[in-house]
């Protein structure tokens, strides 16, 4: 069902959410990215960097930092 909905897998659907929820956490909770990392149930740092940057187009600290940027102080 899921696969007819969003045209992708249960397994791409499930970490497009968790990179998203990531996303968020980046930028408004401020926490690390290992923090992160954890609080979406991603295991490896190295898979999570790869599959950010993939969703993205930027690693986890470039993101970060473009979003410092974009938001007043």
């Amino acid at each position: 069902k899921i696969k007819s909905l969003t045209d992708k897998s249960i397994i791409e659907f499930v970490l497009n959410y968790k990179l998203r929820r990531a996303a968020k956490m980046l930028v408004e909770q401020r926490l690390s990215i290992t923090e992160v990392i954890d609080n979406v149930g991603i295991e490896s740092q190295s898979y999570f960097t790869k599959a950010f940057k993939k969703e993205f187009g930027v690693t986890p600290t470039q993101f970060i930092q473009d979003n410092k940027r974009n938001k007043p102080v």
